[in-house]
């Protein structure tokens, strides 16, 4: 008995992809060669159906340095030893989003706060966190009421200069890595018009807004010019890009939503789609992954590789045409055994940033199908099927008779 794995970040390293799992709590090694799967553990500290504990890793100094979403540490796993350390956060706020992405420089690694109140870096040689107090000043300006996260993703990078662009605002909030100083520019963009995606060109920025119109950006003149109008190219007027990337003379549009995805070669003026139908299912309830089709995993040579969480395939794009579709991102059935290990009876698990009533030993039967199969049929209703997430959060959070 197999179960797909939520592949929530990964980094490939030599021959091997080397991942964490979503819908669990785990550190995978896949190799891309042989296909042999290992599991390496556990992250300390937290619960084995933690829900995405960590979103982002940076290799440094050969360890790995995870980004906690819901996770309570930063987690560290170095390379040569094999070995899972940790530094609890100055600052843990329980929940989900406290950081999503993660920059290194040098011998640090910053963690971009979405939710999170505190920025802070961690200096992989001394193993110290280090907040950076102006960031507060820098939030408290800009963050709406209600809304907890003030940057978009993705950022970028420039030399030891980060660009976070501000959710709702055409700004973005500069950080200088050699100083760890916080700046903001406003970019020349109509006020009609809001920032959806970012991605770097070269040493310019491209930005694409929600009028679908993408600008290019140089960001040490400040200059800004339209390079295309995307709606002359598509049907909806409502299409939104959730990411932007270039590779090459492309420049690849995904809506998180969509299956196929868009590209424009911005030398030739082409446009046109690749039809991912051959690759990766359709969207249906009972799809273990939450809600969306692909994580754009890394960019090179221009070629990029993307994770399709419906499938559990590692998929490879160079122009226009799908390359290669590695697959076989399963759970084993022996990993099982090792989450079920979890004291349910006593320990409350996080599940969509929130914490839940213990698990009653006698449900580890239900958790069991849920994890190891699409679907889960409630015995109080006539059979229907439903999505993956309701079904364990209404089966953990149930109560022993």
């Amino acid at each position: 008995m197999e179960r797909k794995v939520i592949v929530q970040c990964g980094i490939q390293i030599d021959d091997e992809y080397w991942y964490v799992a979503g819908n669990t709590n785990g550190l995978f090694k896949k190799n891309l060669l042989t296909g042999k799967l290992d599991f390496l553990g556990f992250f300390p500290n937290e619960y084995h159906l933690q829900f995405r504990a960590y979103t982002d890793l940076k290799l440094v100094d050969n360890k790995i340095v995870f980004t906690p979403c819901s996770a309570k540490e930063i987690a560290v796993y170095n390379l040569n030893e094999n070995t899972f350390s940790k530094k609890p956060l100055p600052a843990y706020e329980s929940g989900m989003n406290q950081y999503l992405k993660s920059v290194k420089y040098k011998s640090s690694v910053y963690f971009i706060p979405f939710s999170s109140s505190s920025f802070i870096k961690y200096d992989v040689n001394q193993e110290k966190i280090i907040v950076l107090q102006d960031w507060s000043k820098v939030r408290s300006k800009y963050v709406k009421e209600g809304i907890s996260n003030i940057t978009i993703e993705p950022v970028c990078v420039d030399n030891n200069f980060v660009y976070m662009f501000i959710n709702g605002k055409n700004q973005t909030i500069i950080l200088d890595m050699d100083t760890d100083q916080f700046y903001i520019e406003h970019l020349d963009i109509p006020k009609d018009e809001i920032i959806c995606a970012v991605c770097e060109s070269g040493k310019d920025i491209l930005v694409v807004t929600d009028k679908n119109n993408i600008y290019r950006w140089n960001h040490e003149n400040s200059e800004i010019e339209l390079i295309i109008d995307f709606n002359q190219y598509i049907i909806s007027q409502d299409y939104c890009t959730h990411y932007m990337c270039e590779s090459g003379k492309n420049i690849y549009l995904i809506n998180v939503w969509n299956k196929d995805i868009m590209v424009f070669n911005y030398i030739d003026k082409v446009f046109s789609i690749i039809d991912m139908g051959r690759y990766v299912s359709d969207k249906t309830d009972d799809n273990v992954s939450l809600y969306y089709y692909y994580d754009i995993q890394s960019i090179e040579n221009n070629k990029i590789s993307l994770f399709s969480y419906y499938d559990g395939k590692y998929i490879t794009i160079e122009g226009t045409q799908v390359t290669k579709s590695v697959s076989g991102f399963r759970l084993p059935e022996d990993y099982f055994e090792k989450i079920i290990t979890d004291k349910f009876s006593s320990n409350p698990v996080l599940y969509e940033g929130k914490t839940l009533k213990g698990i009653a030993s006698c449900f580890s039967e239900e958790i069991k199908i849920i994890l190891f199969q699409n679907t889960f049929v409630k015995k109080s209703e006539n059979e229907y099927k439903k999505g993956f997430g309701k079904f364990i959060h209404r089966t953990l959070t149930k109560e022993e008779a």
